[in-house]
């Protein structure tokens, strides 16, 4: 019977343990403020592409997003951040819409965006935007 217990104690820990290996936050890690672009030269453009991060909030393709909460995760050579927010279009105010993003930290200055793993694309920070 003792040796059920212990057993069963260890698997809880366990459970407890990997529980831990995320954070639920409502803001963003200050390393990701800044403005984000596919590459150097769309940095200086008006271009939708780029992404700008701040404490509560982001701006991107999908417009002006605020954060409802963002899981962070550890991985291999960097931090993944699911962020869940609620958007809405500046020009369609009443289209807001409930989104979901994977940001991956990356050496660098640079950053992974996208609807899923599957869907991440290169970003880096524009100069100056930290």
């Amino acid at each position: 019977m003792i040796r059920i217990f212990a057993v069963a104690a260890t698997m809880a820990a366990g459970m407890t343990l990997a529980a831990a290996d995320e954070v639920r936050r409502i803001h963003f890690a200050e390393a990701l403020f800044g403005t984000w672009a596919p590459n150097a030269d769309l940095c200086t453009k008006d271009d939708k592409s780029k992404i700008e991060i701040s404490n509560l909030k982001y701006a991107g393709p999908e417009g002006n997003c605020s954060v409802r909460w963002i899981v962070e995760t550890a991985a291999a050579g960097g931090t993944n951040y699911s962020v869940h927010a609620f958007c809405a279009d500046p020009s369609k105010p009443a289209d807001s819409t409930v989104t979901d993003l994977i940001i991956r930290s990356q050496p660098n200055e640079r950053i992974l965006v996208g609807k899923s793993f599957d869907a991440l694309k290169p970003y880096q920070r524009c100069d100056g935007a930290k």
